[in-house]
Formats: C-alpha cells, sequence, structure tokens
C-alpha cells in the first residue's frame, strides 16, 4: 500500500513541475535550455513512473504469470529503473 502513495505522489508532483515549469517558461519572453530540461526531467520523471505501472499491471493480470512465476518475473527486473523516480518525492522532501 504504500508503495502505491508513493507512486501517487511521484506522478502528482511529475505533473505539477511539468505544468509549472511550462507556465514559468510561458510567462517569460524566452524560455533557456535551463526550463527546457527542467521540463524534461519532470517527463522522464513521469514516463518511468507510468511504465513501471503499466508492466507491473500488465505482469498482475497475465494468466501466465500465475502460472508460471519464475519465467515471468524476469520482465519485472526492469521495475528496479524507476525505483529512483519512485522515492523522489522522499528525498526531495
Amino acid at each position: 500500500m504504500a508503495v502505491i502513495v508513493l507512486w501517487i505522489v511521484a506522478v502528482v508532483l511529475a505533473i505539477r513541475g511539468i505544468y509549472r515549469s511550462r507556465t514559468a517558461a510561458s510567462g517569460t519572453i524566452t524560455s533557456g535550455p535551463p526550463g527546457m530540461q527542467r521540463r524534461a526531467l519532470h517527463m522522464l520523471r513521469l514516463m518511468l513512473l507510468v511504465s513501471a505501472a503499466l508492466s507491473l499491471v500488465a505482469y498482475a493480470i497475465s494468466p501466465s504469470a500465475a502460472v508460471h512465476p519464475a519465467t515471468t518475473a524476469r520482465y519485472l527486473g526492469l521495475l528496479g529503473l524507476a525505483t529512483p523516480a519512485l522515492l523522489w518525492p522522499v528525498w526531495w522532501g
């Protein structure tokens, strides 16, 4: 349950960061690389979180995962890539 709450908080913060960087960039006359870099960072974080959720849901609803979990568990190994994005709200404060 805590992982789901962390995931929701991370997704909300990533979306909020995208929105804030977008409105900050539109408020200025020239939006330079720092604004674009921040927006790209938040978008990347959101993509990692969404891909982790999709792969976990796909694994959970797959009938072959219930029958042969050892052979299909290799698809869950990539969830480790999304762990920093998941723990980002805790680290960020």
